[in-house]
């Protein structure tokens, strides 16, 4: 049964959404409609949507709209920033988001840079949006960002995501790189160390209790 909402929700999209698990994020919560939500709007403890949706390097420089269409792709942000990033502030201070949602004209204009480094089919900056020909971009769902601190090193942040958080995907790009987290449904805590080799980044899939000896080993 639809219920009747006053006329000053905006952009109302009744969508089918699942029942929520036990072991979903505790910020998530079940309704039978989703609104989406202003960029200025709070997600979390620490952050506001338009953190996620206007940042980087190339989001700057054009300044796109960058705003996602799909409500859950802002639950899976709001996820996201509870679940990880705002316990990494409780714990380290305030954090740089070098990369989070990237709409399809985002990632246009930055597959035209001469080494873009994107993957959208897998690598969840999408969240839950479709391409144009209604498919979901990233089939892996949830949502991820790319982030740093001023003065801790990556290793360091990884390691305590990896033993606090409950994470989907976390890429290592090397101590002084900004680190690669996700959120997502599959809660597959797969820890991925990107080795560059010949100009290019190699994945390599490792265990969690592997990370601290393979980053020393391999001078990352």
């Amino acid at each position: 049964m639809l219920a009747c909402l006053s006329a000053g929700a905006r952009f109302l999209r009744p969508i089918r959404v699942p029942a929520i698990r036990a072991t979903d994020p505790p910020c998530l919560e079940p309704r039978a409609f989703m609104l989406i939500p202003s960029p200025d709007d709070r997600c979390s403890k620490h952050f506001h949507y338009r953190d996620f949706l206007f940042c980087g390097e190339t989001q700057n420089r054009l300044d796109l709209p960058n705003t996602p269409t799909d409500p859950q792709t802002y639950e899976a942000i709001k996820a996201l920033a509870c679940e990880i990033l705002d316990k990494v502030v409780d714990e380290f201070g305030d954090i740089e988001l070098t990369f989070a949602f990237c709409s399809a004209e985002l990632a246009k204009k930055i597959r035209k840079n001469p080494r873009p480094r994107i993957a959208p089919e897998r690598d969840q900056h999408a969240g839950y949006e479709q391409n144009s020909c209604g498919k979901q971009i990233c089939n892996r769902g949830g949502f991820a960002a790319d982030f740093r601190h001023p003065s801790v090193p990556s290793d360091q942040l990884a390691h305590w995501v990896i033993g606090k958080c409950a994470f989907d995907r976390l890429y290592y790009y090397g101590s002084s790189h900004p680190l690669h987290v996700s959120t997502g449904p599959n809660h597959s805590r797969t820890v991925v160390l990107m080795q560059e080799r010949d100009g290019r980044r190699v994945p390599r899939v490792i265990k969690e209790d592997q990370f601290n000896t393979l980053i020393n080993a391999d001078g990352l």
